[in-house]
């Protein structure tokens, strides 16, 4: 994720808070980054999906299913 000024990781997690609260105004509330950052990483985190899997998995614990779910999300998110 070239030229971002948060980690993968960071990306990863404010993205699970999308996925999990359903609205970026909600993530934006949590995580303190503005909607429509959050909103541009959405395409970008597709494009990484990688990296991105790894950071969800290593630092946010997370399970197989729900990296499904996630990426499923992302897929389907109307922001991007």
């Amino acid at each position: 994720m070239y030229r971002l000024r948060h980690s993968p990781a960071e990306v990863a997690r404010t993205l699970l808070v999308v996925m999990r609260r359903g609205s970026l105004s909600a993530a934006e509330e949590i995580t303190g980054h503005k909607d429509e950052t959050i909103a541009r990483w959405l395409p970008r985190a597709a494009q990484h999906a990688q990296g991105i899997t790894e950071a969800l998995v290593q630092d946010r614990h997370l399970q197989a299913v729900e990296g499904e779910a996630f990426w499923s999300f992302v897929k389907k998110a109307p922001f991007c």
